[in-house]
Protein backbone atom coordinates (compact mmCIF):
# COMPACT_ATOMS: atom_id res chain seq x y z
CA UNK A 1 0.00 0.00 0.00
CA UNK A 2 2.97 2.68 0.03
CA UNK A 3 3.06 2.18 -3.68
CA UNK A 4 -0.66 3.59 -3.27
CA UNK A 5 -1.56 0.29 -5.17
CA UNK A 6 -1.64 -3.33 -4.73
CA UNK A 7 -3.00 -6.72 -6.00
CA UNK A 8 -4.93 -9.24 -4.55
CA UNK A 9 -4.91 -12.54 -6.69
CA UNK A 10 -6.19 -15.94 -7.23
CA UNK A 11 -6.04 -18.78 -10.08
CA UNK A 12 -8.66 -17.15 -11.97
CA UNK A 13 -8.93 -13.50 -10.30
CA UNK A 14 -6.54 -10.58 -10.46
CA UNK A 15 -8.05 -7.37 -8.12
CA UNK A 16 -5.92 -4.15 -8.63
CA UNK A 17 -6.50 -1.59 -5.56
CA UNK A 18 -5.84 1.78 -6.44
CA UNK A 19 -5.24 4.32 -3.59
CA UNK A 20 -6.63 7.40 -5.56
CA UNK A 21 -6.50 9.46 -2.55
CA UNK A 22 -2.61 9.15 -2.91
CA UNK A 23 -2.56 12.96 -4.08
CA UNK A 24 -4.35 14.06 -0.63
CA UNK A 25 -0.89 16.08 -0.04
CA UNK A 26 -3.36 19.65 1.28
CA UNK A 27 -5.96 21.29 1.96
CA UNK A 28 -7.04 21.69 -2.15
CA UNK A 29 -5.60 17.93 -3.26
CA UNK A 30 -7.98 16.75 -1.01
CA UNK A 31 -11.05 17.60 -2.56
CA UNK A 32 -10.88 15.93 -5.64
CA UNK A 33 -8.98 11.84 -6.28
CA UNK A 34 -5.44 11.20 -8.26
CA UNK A 35 -3.12 9.04 -9.01
CA UNK A 36 0.60 10.36 -10.18
CA UNK A 37 2.20 9.36 -13.05
CA UNK A 38 4.80 7.62 -11.16
CA UNK A 39 2.45 5.23 -9.44
CA UNK A 40 0.75 4.36 -13.10
CA UNK A 41 4.35 3.34 -14.02
CA UNK A 42 4.52 0.91 -11.71
CA UNK A 43 1.54 -0.33 -12.05
CA UNK A 44 2.34 -0.83 -15.67
CA UNK A 45 5.73 -2.31 -14.83
CA UNK A 46 3.80 -4.90 -12.59
CA UNK A 47 1.25 -6.01 -15.12
CA UNK A 48 3.96 -5.97 -17.77
CA UNK A 49 5.69 -8.98 -15.81
CA UNK A 50 2.34 -10.99 -14.97
CA UNK A 51 0.78 -13.62 -16.99
CA UNK A 52 -2.83 -12.71 -17.68
CA UNK A 53 -5.86 -13.79 -15.64
CA UNK A 54 -9.11 -14.77 -16.94
CA UNK A 55 -10.92 -12.15 -14.87
CA UNK A 56 -9.36 -8.68 -14.05
CA UNK A 57 -11.42 -6.32 -12.01
CA UNK A 58 -9.89 -2.84 -10.66
CA UNK A 59 -10.83 -0.62 -7.32
CA UNK A 60 -10.38 2.85 -6.47
CA UNK A 61 -12.23 5.86 -4.63
CA UNK A 62 -12.53 8.13 -6.90
CA UNK A 63 -14.36 8.13 -10.32
CA UNK A 64 -12.04 8.89 -13.46
CA UNK A 65 -14.94 9.70 -15.46
CA UNK A 66 -17.38 12.42 -15.18
CA UNK A 67 -20.10 12.07 -12.68
CA UNK A 68 -22.28 15.31 -12.48
CA UNK A 69 -25.93 13.26 -11.67
CA UNK A 70 -28.26 14.63 -9.47
CA UNK A 71 -26.04 17.92 -9.16
CA UNK A 72 -22.82 16.21 -7.69
CA UNK A 73 -20.49 18.25 -10.00
CA UNK A 74 -17.63 17.42 -11.85
CA UNK A 75 -14.69 19.32 -9.67
CA UNK A 76 -13.56 16.14 -7.76
CA UNK A 77 -12.88 14.18 -11.31
CA UNK A 78 -9.63 12.14 -10.73
CA UNK A 79 -6.55 13.50 -11.96
CA UNK A 80 -4.60 11.33 -14.64
CA UNK A 81 -8.33 8.91 -14.15
CA UNK A 82 -8.05 9.27 -18.37
CA UNK A 83 -4.36 7.55 -18.12
CA UNK A 84 -5.69 5.09 -15.47
CA UNK A 85 -8.38 3.97 -17.40
CA UNK A 86 -6.11 3.30 -20.71
CA UNK A 87 -3.98 1.30 -18.56
CA UNK A 88 -6.70 -0.92 -17.73
CA UNK A 89 -7.85 -1.67 -21.01
CA UNK A 90 -4.38 -1.99 -22.41
CA UNK A 91 -4.25 -4.74 -20.36
CA UNK A 92 -7.44 -6.41 -20.85
CA UNK A 93 -9.36 -5.66 -17.04
CA UNK A 94 -13.00 -6.16 -17.62
CA UNK A 95 -14.26 -3.83 -15.28
CA UNK A 96 -13.42 -0.39 -12.79
CA UNK A 97 -15.40 0.16 -9.48
CA UNK A 98 -15.43 3.09 -7.97
CA UNK A 99 -17.29 4.84 -5.09
CA UNK A 100 -17.13 8.67 -3.88
CA UNK A 101 -20.68 9.72 -5.95
CA UNK A 102 -22.66 7.50 -3.40
CA UNK A 103 -25.08 7.38 -6.59
CA UNK A 104 -25.32 4.19 -8.43
CA UNK A 105 -24.26 4.19 -11.75
CA UNK A 106 -22.55 1.82 -14.87
CA UNK A 107 -21.22 3.68 -17.94
CA UNK A 108 -18.24 2.83 -20.44
CA UNK A 109 -15.23 4.67 -20.62
CA UNK A 110 -15.06 7.16 -23.62
CA UNK A 111 -12.74 4.33 -25.60
CA UNK A 112 -13.57 2.37 -28.56
CA UNK A 113 -15.84 -0.91 -28.97
CA UNK A 114 -14.08 -2.55 -26.20
CA UNK A 115 -14.24 0.10 -23.79
CA UNK A 116 -13.45 -0.40 -19.79
CA UNK A 117 -16.83 -1.05 -17.93
CA UNK A 118 -17.40 1.75 -15.13
CA UNK A 119 -19.42 0.84 -12.20
CA UNK A 120 -20.31 3.83 -9.52
CA UNK A 121 -20.99 1.38 -6.47
CA UNK A 122 -23.96 2.68 -4.44
CA UNK A 123 -23.65 3.95 -0.60
CA UNK A 124 -23.51 0.78 1.80
CA UNK A 125 -24.69 3.41 4.82
CA UNK A 126 -24.91 6.89 4.10
CA UNK A 127 -26.89 9.27 5.51
CA UNK A 128 -26.98 12.80 3.57
CA UNK A 129 -30.10 14.16 2.59
CA UNK A 130 -29.05 14.23 -1.25
CA UNK A 131 -28.37 10.99 -1.58
CA UNK A 132 -31.40 9.36 0.38
CA UNK A 133 -33.81 11.70 -1.91
CA UNK A 134 -32.71 10.38 -5.06
CA UNK A 135 -31.73 6.79 -3.81
CA UNK A 136 -30.96 4.35 -1.26
CA UNK A 137 -28.03 2.58 0.81
CA UNK A 138 -27.42 -0.38 -1.52
CA UNK A 139 -25.01 -3.12 -1.79
CA UNK A 140 -24.52 -5.17 -5.05
CA UNK A 141 -22.80 -9.00 -6.51
CA UNK A 142 -21.12 -8.66 -9.90
CA UNK A 143 -20.32 -12.03 -11.52
CA UNK A 144 -17.99 -12.00 -14.77
CA UNK A 145 -18.59 -14.02 -17.14
CA UNK A 146 -16.28 -15.59 -19.74
CA UNK A 147 -18.72 -17.18 -22.01
CA UNK A 148 -18.77 -16.76 -25.96
CA UNK A 149 -21.62 -14.67 -27.22
CA UNK A 150 -21.80 -12.52 -29.80
CA UNK A 151 -21.20 -8.72 -30.18
CA UNK A 152 -20.50 -9.33 -26.84
CA UNK A 153 -16.94 -8.44 -24.46
CA UNK A 154 -15.71 -8.68 -21.00
CA UNK A 155 -19.38 -9.07 -19.94
CA UNK A 156 -20.87 -9.37 -16.85
CA UNK A 157 -24.03 -8.90 -14.59
CA UNK A 158 -24.44 -6.67 -11.96
CA UNK A 159 -27.27 -7.42 -8.77
CA UNK A 160 -28.64 -4.76 -6.26
CA UNK A 161 -30.33 -4.77 -3.58
CA UNK A 162 -31.54 -1.14 -1.77
CA UNK A 163 -32.63 -1.14 1.96
CA UNK A 164 -35.61 0.48 3.12
CA UNK A 165 -36.54 1.20 7.03
CA UNK A 166 -38.57 -0.89 8.54
CA UNK A 167 -38.27 -3.44 5.75
CA UNK A 168 -34.63 -4.19 5.41
CA UNK A 169 -32.55 -5.04 2.35
CA UNK A 170 -34.79 -5.59 -1.09
CA UNK A 171 -33.86 -6.11 -4.55
CA UNK A 172 -33.87 -3.07 -6.31
CA UNK A 173 -36.06 -0.87 -8.77
CA UNK A 174 -35.92 2.18 -10.67
CA UNK A 175 -38.22 3.75 -8.40
CA UNK A 176 -36.58 3.23 -5.10
CA UNK A 177 -32.72 3.85 -6.11
CA UNK A 178 -32.30 4.81 -9.97
CA UNK A 179 -30.58 2.03 -10.68
CA UNK A 180 -32.49 -1.29 -12.01
CA UNK A 181 -31.99 -4.01 -9.79
CA UNK A 182 -30.21 -6.67 -12.56
CA UNK A 183 -28.06 -4.92 -14.87
CA UNK A 184 -25.35 -6.23 -17.55
CA UNK A 185 -22.05 -4.99 -19.54
CA UNK A 186 -20.27 -5.99 -22.03
CA UNK A 187 -23.10 -6.95 -24.66
CA UNK A 188 -22.99 -3.29 -27.16
CA UNK A 189 -25.38 -5.15 -29.29
CA UNK A 190 -28.04 -2.24 -30.10
CA UNK A 191 -31.39 -2.04 -28.18
CA UNK A 192 -33.09 -2.08 -31.36
CA UNK A 193 -31.32 -5.08 -32.83
CA UNK A 194 -32.34 -6.84 -29.88
CA UNK A 195 -35.92 -5.76 -29.88
CA UNK A 196 -36.15 -6.71 -33.46
CA UNK A 197 -34.01 -10.35 -32.67
CA UNK A 198 -36.83 -11.10 -30.00
CA UNK A 199 -39.93 -9.95 -32.47
CA UNK A 200 -38.45 -12.52 -35.06
CA UNK A 201 -38.30 -15.46 -32.21
CA UNK A 202 -41.98 -14.37 -31.60
CA UNK A 203 -43.58 -13.79 -35.06
CA UNK A 204 -41.65 -17.53 -36.14
CA UNK A 205 -43.58 -18.90 -33.19
CA UNK A 206 -46.64 -18.19 -34.55
CA UNK A 207 -47.76 -17.38 -31.17
CA UNK A 208 -48.74 -14.20 -29.79
CA UNK A 209 -47.28 -14.94 -26.33
CA UNK A 210 -43.82 -16.37 -25.14
CA UNK A 211 -42.25 -16.43 -21.89
CA UNK A 212 -38.55 -14.66 -21.79
CA UNK A 213 -37.47 -18.12 -21.18
CA UNK A 214 -38.60 -19.67 -24.24
CA UNK A 215 -37.39 -16.31 -26.05
CA UNK A 216 -33.92 -16.83 -24.54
Amino acid sequence: WASHFFLVESDLVRILVVNSASTHLNEIEAKRGGIERQYLDAIESQMNSLPAKAFQVALCHHHPIVHEDVGLGADDLMVNGDLLLQLLEQHDFQLLVHGHKHYPRLRYAPAGAAALSVFAAGSLAATTPRTLSNTRNAFHVVELTDAVVEGCAKQGEIRSWFYSAGRGWRTAHEMGTDFPGVAGFGCRTAPAVVASEMASVLTASGREVMSLREVR
